[in-house]
């Protein structure tokens, strides 16, 4: 079975709004709403799963129902943080569906709105290869090490990525790792193609997109729209 989580638990808090970012609208249609089509629509994805605040768990299974009528979707509530959050999703697979060790999992963030289908298909082979894989595009901005307001180091370019998601990976072994993690350890880990780094395990990295833009920042909103108004619409 190929799982797509949609991770929306987000509070908005550096967007500036009272409603999280991930339900505002771009061309007429939520964000999560735009983020979770691509994998209900894809022939390879079985289960979509969606992590939300535990006040907008009601209004995700209303849009869910209302633009995605012919998909069954699964809302829960997240953690108190990512990792916790991962571990409620793990658990409600778990419980509900069981694991197996074909079991894939592709993780993607509500604030992305456009996925498209190539690089879903492109996380399904790559994870299904290797175990884990994470969505990446080259920087082509010059890169620096910097603390303290001064340039300590110029990096290499050509071997900065700028990660996006999905992440995707082995459902069993994902499970195993985060289970795995210290409190300490767990706090530390923003993603979670880094916790497989930290226990050594390779992760293989996946072509993006430009216009897979995680939306942060009031402008992210502006030019999302400016890139729906070039796609079909939803």
């Amino acid at each position: 079975m190929i799982y797509a989580v949609i991770l929306g638990g987000g509070s908005g808090s550096r967007f500036g709004s009272d409603v999280p970012k991930q339900f505002l609208p771009v061309g007429g249609v939520p964000v999560i709403v735009r983020s979770a089509r691509v994998f209900a629509s894809h022939p390879q994805v079985g289960r979509i799963v969606i992590s939300v605040g535990a006040d907008f768990v009601e209004p995700t299974r209303s849009m869910m129902a209302e633009y995605l009528p012919d998909r069954a979707v699964d809302v829960i509530a997240g953690g108190q943080d990512r990792h916790g959050t991962m571990l409620r999703i793990l658990d409600h697979i778990r419980e509900k569906w069981g694991v197996s060790e074909a079991d894939l999992i592709l993780t993607h963030d509500a604030a992305r709105p456009f996925i498209d289908a190539r690089i879903v298909s492109d996380n399904i082979s790559a994870a299904a290869e290797s175990g884990a894989c994470g969505t990446a595009i080259p920087a082509v901005d010059t890169m620096v090490l910097s603390s303290g307001g001064f340039i300590e180091a110029s990096l290499d370019r050509s071997k900065i990525r700028h990660m996006q998601t999905p992440q995707s990976f082995r459902l069993a072994l994902l499970d195993d790792l985060y289970r795995r993690l210290t409190p300490r350890e767990a706090a530390s880990f923003t993603d979670a193609c880094s916790v497989f780094t930290h226990f050594g395990l390779p992760v293989r990295l996946v072509d993006g997109d430009r216009d897979n833009i995680k939306i942060t920042y009031p402008s992210d909103l502006e030019l999302a729209e400016r890139i729906a108004e070039g796609r079909e619409p939803v």
